[in-house]
């Protein structure tokens, strides 16, 4: 595993769900997502945050250094980009160091994982991601490809600009997320954070067939005040149903099951 001072790490707690290796290729993020944790876990102020910027000197350096670590030590994990800010915002379009990096990685034979709400900006590197594929060697299965993934709380336009006024709109997500589909890759929504259950329905009917897997988790790190109260319990069934129906795989964050067991005590 990478040394704790490159930029390559394993996250911890809620993030440890998502992926086992994640790297941040900017510093801050200006989606001006409401529900953001970031700031709060960083201890940054949000109008700070905001203004996104590239990591300092030498990162590009320590990145290949981690990259060819891990490949010499045979990982076939994947490598989520990104937890703390979103490789695809206005800003990599000018400097484009999620391309850089991204070549990086697969030079080393790395797997990795785009997961962005930037919609037609995020499909700009799809050219150096690998198709996803299963190989079973000496009865031993192997993963292989690279994955895509986008975030998405609402189809509706209203509440997306007041949620993620910055970020792509929902419509543009889905269709890079098809467009990723269409090009062999293991495509995933995070339906976190879980703030309408009636959109999270919705975006599953719009977006299964061409959608492998949905993460679902609840709202941290802000209030709820202002949103719609629900049942745990009900939505539960409700994508239980869903999940055999389609056919498709639904993942119970830790957090939403707790939720789901706070109901069952009351």
């Amino acid at each position: 595993m990478p040394c704790k001072h490159r930029v390559i790490y394993e996250p911890r707690g809620r993030a440890r769900e998502f992926a086992p290796l994640a790297l941040n290729i900017y510093n801050g993020c200006s989606h001006g997502c409401i529900y953001c944790y970031v700031p709060r876990i960083t201890r940054k102020p949000v109008p700070c945050f905001k203004q996104a910027k590239p990591r300092p000197e030498g990162f590009f350096k320590k990145l290949e250094l981690d990259a060819a670590e891990l490949a010499a030590d045979g990982c076939e994990d994947i490598i989520l980009l990104s937890f703390s800010s979103d490789p695809y915002q206005p800003l990599d379009s000018q400097l484009r160091h999620t391309r850089r990096a991204l070549k990086i990685l697969k030079s080393h034979g790395l797997r990795v994982c785009i997961l962005s709400k930037g919609g037609i900006c995020s499909l700009h590197d799809l050219d150096l991601l690998e198709p996803h594929k299963d190989e079973f060697i000496l009865g031993k299965h192997h993963e292989r490809g690279d994955q895509f993934a986008t975030t998405l709380t609402t189809l509706d336009d209203k509440q997306w600009k007041i949620l993620e006024p910055f970020a792509a709109p929902p419509g543009e997500r889905i269709y890079a997320l098809n467009s990723a589909y269409h090009c062999g890759l293991w495509t995933w929504i995070s339906l976190e954070p879980l703030i309408f259950p009636d959109q999270a329905l919705k975006i599953i009917d719009l977006t299964n067939e061409f959608c492998y897997e949905y993460k679902i988790g609840p709202l941290n790190y802000h209030s709820r005040k202002g949103f719609p109260r629900f049942s745990y319990h009900h939505l539960h069934e409700l994508l239980l149903e869903k999940e055999e129906q389609l056919g498709i795989a639904i993942h119970f964050k830790n957090d939403f099951l707790a939720e789901l067991e706070k109901e069952k005590g009351k």
